[in-house]
């Protein structure tokens, strides 16, 4: 019996510990979330082919923007007053003719009353006096009633922002500098409030309640402006970097990525949501209005000028228990940096996925030290719990490439894409062993262009070439200068995979190469007189040895060839295995590779690589070929133009020395872009941590208390175990 009780027991005590309940401890329930949620209602307005959005206000229960309509030679234009019914979303236009503005500046602003009265805020910039006068003029009845200059308030100094003036009853506020003033529309000043630190944004509705930001003593204040115009509170408003809204007793104060709300006859504030979550476009808001407990809405507009529509979104935003019925599967998105556009795609595809739903961790925001971000960031990724897909710029990726955290692209890419529709030279610098890593979705060309006298019939050469060049040009100078740093760094940067391999983890700085890097950057001075070089002048008149180029566009080459007499070569950075050209990724996509949502992360990242997409988003040149040959092609020369000129037009740069006109690019330009990413082998990458420690290492050589042989010594050591340690 007592066996058999001893058995029972040891069966008790193995059920309390695997059960989630029993055996005196209660099940802990999961803490109920509640978040909010937006239901939209839209309404797409065509505009026309040469219109576009000027200026956009709310006039009580309605939004009022104007477009601004050009005619097909863009000599003259007409404004149309749209105004749009936020309960029923329905659109009264007026149009009003281009030449009541005549004379009178371009259309900046637009203030609508809650009876419908118009008032049109214009600038013109005075080039004899380098003043920009603005006006409000008043517009009834198809006229301009009354023109009221507003240079009355800036006599005395001081820069009016059209997006500063707003309306109360008969009365007009403008910040200018510290100053509010309060006035009719015959320039009578009626009140004057100066709060003596700058503000910055000023907002009102139709109930008489003003409210305004500043910069007060500790930090950013909301201030609220009393019915006689004076400073009546103000209130923390600190972490706010967007604009204010006031409606109902309460303003709204929008920051980078969330909105606080502000009683303004308490000061009471509280954070009510995070942007990304709502999947509002923040950055085109017009109103906020608290309509209930937990319960608000959001008016905002967006112009889409490439399909020729803007869209009125009156969203409901309602704090909500999450169920497993209106949740969606989450993928965690990380990055360092959150850039607008992919804030802007991040929404586009969580209001359109029934399925998934993209968070954003962005870790600039979580840690205030930079380093502190990026560890956090490396260790999340890989854990592989924390982030499912990621994007990182150009310069880091190479940090992670040889590692396993991340995965092999390859079988989603083709799934969707043809590889023969993409710069595969581009593509291949982001992957190993045949196996694609990371996605770039735009790039630039690092490199260095000579005279083709200078490059000798070369199409690359070594760190020895560019040394014994200085021997026979020892007075010229090199790279955009001629100090000693500017010579040293320009070298090590592009060319430290002569001497580290990260690949395998070793180095060798005691080679005869990095000694003689050395001894050539002690030829140049330490200091040079900046103040007296001008790069342009020295390029084309030969007084350079050679030029680093950060090619971001088509311009940027025919910029130099053009200093160059059209005898340029883009020869690279020195380097001993073949082209010395590097790319440099904007952003590059990549996916954890211990994510189990792999599939829904890329259904994300392919938007970027889609073609249209690739034609009209980029900054840089496109990964896209047929997109890049567009790009290409925008900028040569139109052989049908009887001037020559491209489809872009002329242009001119000058830099105070020199002017340049460049009509376009020539056939042999473009090939030279060509072939040099064609031929690029190599990411525009340096390891931040060991650039600094060579910085420190060298320093003693060029003091002269150490030789080139003891410093190369004491690299080899250093480094070889610093990149041990990181394996």
């Amino acid at each position: 019996m007592k066996k058999k009780h001893w058995i029972k027991g040891v069966l008790l005590a193995a059920a309390c510990l695997m059960g989630l309940a029993g055996c005196g401890k209660e099940e802990v329930a999961e803490e109920d979330k509640y978040e909010y949620a937006a239901t939209f209602r839209e309404k797409k307005i065509t505009t026309a082919k040469n219109g576009y959005i000027s200026s956009q206000c709310k006039a009580g229960d309605k939004i009022c923007f104007l477009e601004n309509v050009y005619s097909d030679n863009y000599e003259s234009f007409n404004v149309v007053i749209h105004s749009v019914d936020i309960n029923t979303l329905e659109d009264q236009t007026e149009k009003v003719k281009g030449d009541l503005f005549d004379n009178q500046g371009w259309v900046q602003g637009l203030i609508v009353d809650k009876d419908g009265n118009v008032n049109f805020i214009t600038a013109n910039w005075d080039e004899n006096s380098g003043q920009n006068t603005m006006k409000i003029l008043e517009y009834k009845g198809g006229q301009i009633t009354n023109t009221l200059d507003l240079s009355f308030i800036t006599k005395d100094g001081g820069w009016i922002n059209s997006d500063s003036i707003v309306k109360n009853g008969d009365i007009f506020y403008a910040a200018v500098e510290d100053k509010i003033y309060g006035f009719d529309i015959k320039g009578n000043i009626k009140t004057t409030e100066n709060v003596g630190n700058y503000i910055y944004n000023i907002a009102a509705n139709q109930d008489g309640e003003v409210v305004f930001q500043y910069w007060g003593g500790d930090g950013e204040k909301l201030g609220i402006l009393g019915s006689d115009g004076k400073l009546k509170e103000s209130f923390d408003a600190s972490s706010s970097s967007g604009r204010s809204y006031v409606e109902g007793g309460k303003a709204f104060i929008t920051g980078e990525t969330s909105v606080k709300e502000v009683d303004i006859a308490t000061g009471d504030t509280k954070v009510l949501w995070n942007w990304l979550d709502t999947d509002i476009n923040d950055s085109d808001v017009l109103s906020i209005k608290r309509l209930d407990e937990g319960k608000y809405s959001v008016v905002s507009l967006e112009e889409d000028s490439e399909a020729q529509n803007v869209v009125v979104s009156a969203a409901e935003l309602n704090y909500q228990l999450v169920t497993p019925e209106n949740a969606k599967e989450t993928i965690v998105y990380g990055c360092l940096d959150l850039d607008w556009n992919v804030k802007d795609e991040i929404r586009k595809f969580n209001k359109t996925s029934d399925k998934y739903r993209i968070k954003v961790k962005c870790y600039n925001e979580l840690y205030d030290e930079y380093q502190k971000a990026e560890e956090m960031f490396k260790t999340d990724l890989a854990a592989g719990k924390q982030i499912d897909f990621y994007s990182l710029d150009g310069y880091a990726f190479n940090e992670y490439l040889k590692s396993k955290m991340l995965l092999n692209l390859n079988p989603l890419f083709e799934k969707d894409f043809n590889r023969d529709d993409f710069m595969g030279s581009v593509l291949d610098i982001y992957g190993k062993d045949g196996k694609l890593y990371g996605i770039p979705i735009s790039f630039a060309l690092d490199s260095v262009i000579v005279s083709e006298e200078t490059a000798a019939g070369r199409t690359s050469w070594t760190l020895d070439d560019v040394m014994e060049l200085r021997k026979q040009h020892p007075d010229i100078t090199f790279m955009d200068g001629g100090s000693r740093d500017q010579a040293f760094y320009s070298m090590l940067y592009y060319s430290i995979g002569e001497f580290v391999n990260t690949e395998k983890a070793t180095c060798d700085f005691e080679n005869g190469t990095f000694k003689n890097l050395l001894e050539f950057a002690k030829t140049f001075p330490e200091e040079f007189n900046y103040d007296d070089y001008d790069n342009w002048t020295a390029i084309k008149e030969g007084d350079t040895l050679m030029e680093e180029v950060y090619l971001w566009s088509p311009n940027d080459i025919e910029l130099y060839d053009t200093l160059l007499d059209h005898k340029s070569v883009l020869i690279g950075f020195p380097s001993s295995d073949g082209s010395g050209n590097r790319i440099r990724a904007n952003t590059i996509y990549g996916i954890s590779a211990k994510s189990k949502k792999s599939e829904a992360a890329w259904e994300f990242i392919k938007t970027f690589l889609d073609e249209e997409y690739q034609k009209n988003n980029m900054n840089g040149f496109p990964v896209h070929k047929a997109a890049f040959e567009e790009y290409l092609k925008s900028y040569m020369i139109d052989e049908s133009d009887p001037e020559g000129y491209n489809s872009r037009g002329v242009s001119t740069y000058g830099n105070g020395h020199i002017t340049i006109e460049m009509k376009g690019l020539t056939e042999k330009e473009a090939n030279m872009i060509r072939e040099a990413i064609d031929t690029a082998t190599g990411q525009a990458s340096y390891d931040q941590k060991l650039i600094e420690m060579i910085s420190e290492e060298v320093e003693p050589f060029f003091k002269g208390q150490k030789s080139a042989e003891e410093i190369a010594s004491v690299l080899q050591s250093r480094v070889s175990i610093y990149l041990q340690e990181k394996e």
